[in-house]
C-alpha cells in the first residue's frame, strides 16, 4: 500500500468541504499570491500543512495544501506575537546569594569630519538576585572596521576592560530601578503606572524597560501591549541585530531619529535595540567637526545565573546607589 492510499483511507470518513468550507483557503491563497515578491518570512525549513476542519477532505482527492507562514502585516501584530512568545518563556529563577548575569553585543557607527568607524563591543552584567550586594557592569571593545559607505576614520579607543562597580545599603531595589527583584510579582496595572510616571515619552521608556526586564520574561507581555498602542510605530521587515542575527522589527521615528526593537523573525523573542540619527546634519549644527553616533545598536546574546562576581579590573570605578 504506498502512502497516498494511506492518506485516503485515513480521511475516508470525513464529510467533503463545501463552499463556507473553502472559503478562507481560498482568500489566503488569493492574498498570498498578491503578496509582493521576496515579503515572505525566510528561513523556514517547512511551511505549515494546513488540514483543518473540512479542508482534511481535500487530501482523499490526492491535494495536499502548503502555506508558508504568513509574515506579520503590522507593527502591532510583530508585538502581539512577541507578547505571546514572552509568555511562553520561563523567568530566571536564582537563589538569594546568587546574580542574574546578561550579556548584550553592541554595535555603533561614529563619524566625523565626513568619515566613518563601525565599533563592535561587549556589555555584560551582574545584578545580585537579592539584598544589598554590588552590581557590576563590564564594558570592551572588541574591533573596529569601515562604517558602510564611509571613508574610514581611526578613533582613539579605550583597550582592556572597563568595570563598573555600584554599590548600595538597599535591602530592597532602589527607588524607581526595574531590577529582578524589584519586578517580582508586578502587576500589568502597576506596570502601566511606572511607564506613565516617567512622562510622554513612553516608547524610550518602553524600549528600556523590555531591555532590563530581559531576565524576567513575565514582565514584557505587558510592555509589549503598551507599545503596541504608541501612535506612529511601524514595520521594518527585515533588520539584523548587532550580533549578526536576522529579524523584524518595530520602529518609530522621532525629532529626526529613529528607535527601534529586533525581534526573531520565526519566534518572535526580542533580540535587542538600534537608534540611527536620520538626520545627522541636523544634529551637529554643521559643525563637521564633532564626533557622532550615527547607529547604536544592542544585541541580548545571554541570560543566566552566576554564583558571584568575577575578579575586578584594577581600575574598577566605584558609585554608590542611594536607596
Amino acid at each position: 500500500m504506498d502512502e497516498m492510499t494511506q492518506v485516503r483511507q485515513l480521511w475516508a470518513d470525513k464529510p467533503e468541504p463545501d463552499r463556507q468550507d473553502l472559503a478562507p483557503l481560498r482568500a489566503s491563497l488569493l492574498r498570498d499570491t498578491r503578496r509582493p515578491r521576496g515579503s515572505f518570512s525566510r528561513g523556514r525549513a517547512m511551511p505549515r500543512l494546513l488540514l483543518a476542519g473540512g479542508l482534511a477532505a481535500a487530501v482523499t482527492a490526492g491535494l495536499v495544501v502548503f502555506l508558508p507562514g504568513a509574515a506579520p502585516a503590522s507593527a502591532q501584530e510583530v508585538l502581539q506575537r512577541a507578547a505571546e512568545a514572552a509568555e511562553e518563556q520561563p523567568d530566571l529563577k536564582p537563589t538569594s546569594g546568587q546574580y542574574v548575569y546578561t550579556r548584550f553585543q553592541n554595535q555603533r557607527i561614529e563619524v566625523q569630519n565626513g568619515k566613518g568607524e563601525l565599533a563592535n563591543g561587549v556589555e555584560e552584567r551582574w545584578e545580585p538576585a537579592a539584598g544589598p550586594k554590588p552590581w557590576l557592569m563590564r564594558e570592551r571593545e572588541t574591533g573596529q572596521v569601515d562604517a558602510p559607505g564611509l571613508p574610514r576614520a581611526r578613533f582613539p579607543r579605550s583597550s582592556g576592560v572597563t568595570d563598573s562597580v555600584f554599590e548600595t545599603d538597599c535591602e530592597t531595589p532602589p527607588s524607581g530601578e526595574l531590577t529582578y527583584a524589584g519586578i517580582a510579582g508586578v502587576t500589568p496595572a502597576e506596570l502601566r503606572e511606572r511607564v506613565a510616571a516617567e512622562g510622554p515619552d513612553v516608547w524610550s521608556t518602553i524600549s528600556g524597560l523590555i531591555r532590563t526586564a530581559a531576565v524576567r520574561p513575565s514582565v514584557t507581555p505587558e510592555l509589549y501591549k503598551i507599545a503596541a498602542e504608541i501612535p506612529g510605530i511601524r514595520l521594518i521587515p527585515e533588520r539584523v541585530d548587532a550580533a549578526g542575527r536576522p529579524g523584524i522589527a518595530v520602529a518609530l521615528d522621532k525629532d529626526g531619529a529613529r528607535s527601534e526593537m529586533i525581534f526573531d523573525r520565526e519566534t518572535f523573542r526580542y533580540l535587542g535595540e538600534r537608534y540611527e540619527e536620520l538626520e545627522p546634519a541636523k544634529r551637529t549644527n554643521g559643525n563637521p567637526n564633532m564626533r557622532l553616533t550615527t547607529v547604536n545598536s544592542t544585541a541580548l546574546v545571554a541570560v543566566d545565573v552566576a554564583n558571584g562576581l568575577p575578579p575586578l579590573a584594577p581600575d574598577a570605578a566605584t558609585s554608590k546607589i542611594p536607596c
